[in-house]
């Protein structure tokens, strides 16, 4: 007589999930999943701050050993001033004369630099400078933007002035532009609504939550005269098959939309995921900053550079 467990030969039988089991594997890992993207919702608002602290100073030229380069790039140039590392602002940074830690060799020491600002341009104050924030925090020396926070960049006074206006795809002189995309699989939906409860929020509760965080952004952090706003849409995208390698044009189609749609960033990681590789990926060759890759290597961030972007 057989053994429990094993066939007429003798070998263990084997156990082959039906499409319902595999469904409600993926059910299951999505809504831990889910639940931390929502736990991380405030990090990815903070992170999308210190981006756009970062790229949205006021742009000015730096000259250093005769090669001209724009201060505080978002691709961290070799000549930049690391202001990414430390939440500050880029042009006070460059000011200061610090050489970047990935710079050519013979160029890691700070030295003497010429900033000229472009023509027009009014410059912004230096970090931790008297004055009063767009926080209303009283400003100076080790105070941060917001007091609550320790991780909060160096505080600035409230920017007035020439902001240089339209200075990327998505920035205007008073708006940035963040794209949303919403969940396209019906398989997924069909899932969540069988386990009820049980299931992540929807876009909507997640859409509301998120233009809660960025409207504290917008009134708390210093932009320079703009705001940030989301603009969401449904994608012809279906996140499921793409995280299965299935379905790629239409995530392509996807990511050109949002950047027809005008955005500077997309910032889609909904609960129910429905940012992909595949997804993320196009965004960085339609040249659209995003944040949301999950799990993925730091060799995938620096293929994609400077575009993605992770929580961690």
């Amino acid at each position: 007589m057989d053994r429990p467990g094993e066939g007429e030969g003798g070998g263990r039988a084997t156990t082959v999930e039906s499409p319902s089991q595999q469904v409600d594997v993926e059910v299951a890992v999505r809504r831990y999943l889910g639940r931390l993207a929502v736990r991380y919702t405030p990090l990815l608002v903070v992170g999308l701050a210190l981006i756009l602290v970062l790229v949205l100073t006021p742009p000015v030229t730096v000259k250093n050993n005769s090669r001209a380069v724009g201060a505080g790039a978002l691709n961290g140039d070799a000549t930049g001033t690391g202001a990414a590392a430390t939440g500050g602002s880029a042009a006070p940074a460059a000011a200061a004369g610090t050489g970047a830690a990935n710079g050519p060799a013979g160029n890691t020491a700070a030295r003497p630099r010429q900033v000229a600002l472009a023509a027009g341009i009014t410059p912004p104050a230096a970090a931790g400078s008297a004055g009063v924030t767009r926080s209303g925090v009283r400003c100076g020396p080790g105070v941060r933007q917001v007091p609550w926070s320790v991780y909060a960049p160096t505080c600035v006074p409230t920017y007035t002035g020439n902001n240089g206006g339209v200075t990327a795809h998505g920035v205007s002189g008073d708006t940035v532009l963040a794209s949303f995309r919403r969940t396209g699989s019906a398989e997924e939906k069909a899932a969540y609504a069988a386990v009820g409860a049980a299931a992540p929020g929807t876009d909507d509760q997640y859409l509301h939550d998120l233009r809660t965080y960025v409207d504290y952004l917008n009134k708390n952090y210093e932009l320079y005269g703009r705001h940030v706003v989301v603009k969401d849409f449904t994608g012809q995208g279906d996140n499921l098959q793409e995280d299965q390698g299935q379905d790629l044009a239409a995530a392509q189609a996807d990511a050109a939309t949002a950047h027809d749609l005008g955005a500077f960033v997309d910032i889609t990681q909904s609960p129910t995921l429905a940012s992909t590789q595949p997804y993320e990926e196009g965004l960085a060759q339609e040249k659209v900053v995003n944040i949301g890759a999950i799990g993925l290597p730091q060799s995938w961030h620096e293929q994609f550079s400077p575009y993605a972007y992770s929580y961690r």
